[in-house]
């Protein structure tokens, strides 16, 4: 179908069947579990969902997509098919929650630590945790990253606290903590600053 026509299509089948079912009280029952409010249904919660779906290029099919497994046989959706002259994409979704209410893998705290995560000594926001290393002359096991996450730009003083996740993202001293400040390569204010194994400082 073309995109206008699938969108004139939805707009129609929402009038005609969503909001017919949002209003019975079959309908009711049926639309028991949460999904969100829809404009065209004010006050009511549904689980029958229609949109706009890709096929092949240039060319749409109605999206239905539904969270109740007593839908898959129901009127409506048989009704849908038919108006649609099959043209639809449906698909069982269950449940839908909001991802928002957990942060993304490089927020959260990770033990074993994970590279690419947020970590930072306790008096700044975060950083990114670089790499994990082996000190040459003692095998030591250490964690890199820049100065400025593990340092606080030079005023870190060693045996500071690191915490992961960084305190912005709900890192706390001491119950975060996965290192000490051991070392640090100092930031120069007016000199350009260069990696210290490369032989250039």
């Amino acid at each position: 179908m073309q995109l206008t026509s699938v969108r004139e299509l939805k707009d129609q089948l929402t009038q005609t069947v969503l909001v017919p079912l949002a209003e019975s009280a079959a309908g009711m029952r049926k639309l028991a579990l949460a999904a969100g409010p829809h404009p065209s249904t004010p006050g009511q919660i549904r689980t029958l969902a229609l949109g706009v779906a890709p096929a092949d290029p240039g060319d749409f099919r109605l999206a239905v997509r539904y969270q109740r497994r007593e839908l898959e046989h129901s009127k409506e959706l048989k009704q849908i098919r038919k108006k649609a002259k099959d043209e639809v994409d449906v698909r069982y979704i269950g449940r839908v929650g909001k991802q928002a209410l957990r942060p993304p893998w490089q927020q959260r705290k990770h033990r074993p630590l994970r590279l690419g995560t947020s970590i930072g000594h306790h008096a700044i926001t975060a950083g990114t945790l670089g790499a994990i290393v082996h000190r040459q002359k003692d095998a030591a096991t250490l964690i890199l990253s820049n100065n400025h996450v593990l340092a606080n730009e030079n005023k870190g003083k060693k045996g500071d606290a690191i915490v992961q996740p960084g305190s912005f993202d709900g890192g706390t001293d001491p119950d975060d903590v996965v290192a000490t400040l051991d070392s640090m390569v100092r930031l120069r204010r007016k000199e350009t600053n260069l990696d210290p194994g490369s032989g250039n400082e």
